[in-house]
């Protein structure tokens, strides 16, 4: 029988082996390494390499210099919620280090000719704002979002159009992240549930898995169930939710 403890470590230890640049002879070489969790391993590798094919925003001649800055410098803020300790920690925490070192590379290129971006739009506005054709000011109105003094009905409901709708996956990411600043208010939990069904990337799946599971939201296991049984999710990816979800969907 598998060790699913040590199968868990040996995903950790991959991890970290892929951020250091991992050739796909060292991850033969890594598989033999941990014969035992072969099959858990490979799935884990594909999901994360399919990081490589986010799309990359794309660089704007308004970038605000001031915000791309301050992405740099500060630490990301702590989420308050409880986490569960399985791998798909780990990838959330992927996906936001990829999300955050594609804008700060852009900054970098583009800090010397950037025209600062004049923020001065009010909460009023925002889901107006998100119809934005730049990915690049969709994830800044986001990041505001995010830190806004006062959450209302507006912030609320263009969180959940980005989650839902936006074709940008760095978007939809970013809105998770958003909306779990805000994850004691019953809409905004409401809205995660809901937004389930619509997701076909599997980075956003395992993303959304791992903060059911982390509100340990119960009431999300019809949504899964239904996303479970369509055509929008890959088998591979399919196996390891049904196993990462079975406190929620109580298999």
């Amino acid at each position: 029988m598998i060790d699913k403890n040590n199968c868990s470590h040996a995903k950790d230890l991959l991890l970290e082996e892929i951020q250091e640049g991992m050739t796909p002879a060292g991850f033969e070489i890594f598989l033999e390494k941990h014969a035992d969790c072969r099959q858990e391993l490979i799935t884990f590798y594909d999901v994360i390499k399919d990081l490589d094919e986010l799309e990359k925003v794309e660089p704007s001649d308004r970038m605000d210099a001031k915000f791309y800055a301050m992405l740099a410098s500060e630490p990301k803020k702590n989420l308050t919620i409880k986490r569960s300790n399985n791998w798909l920690r780990n990838l959330m925490v992927a996906a936001s280090i990829f999300v955050v070192g594609a804008m700060v590379g852009f900054y970098v290129m583009q800090q010397d000719n950037a025209t600062p971006f004049m923020a001065e739009d009010t909460t009023e506005d925002k889901h107006m704002i998100l119809a934005s054709n730049s990915s690049i000011h969709r994830l800044e109105d986001i990041a505001e979002m995010g830190k806004a003094p006062e959450l209302n009905d507006k912030i609320i409901d263009a969180l959940n159009q980005a989650l839902i709708n936006d074709p940008n996956i760095n978007v939809r990411l970013s809105a998770i992240e958003a909306m779990l600043h805000y994850a004691d208010n019953p809409k905004v939990r409401a809205n995660l549930i809901k937004a389930i069904p619509y997701q076909e990337s599997p980075i956003i799946q395992l993303t959304l898995a791992e903060v059911m599971i982390s509100l340990e939201e119960r009431n999300s296991a019809d949504e899964w169930r239904t996303l479970l049984k369509s055509d929008k999710i890959e088998a591979d990816v399919k196996t390891q939710l049904e196993e990462t979800l079975a406190p929620v969907l109580k298999l």
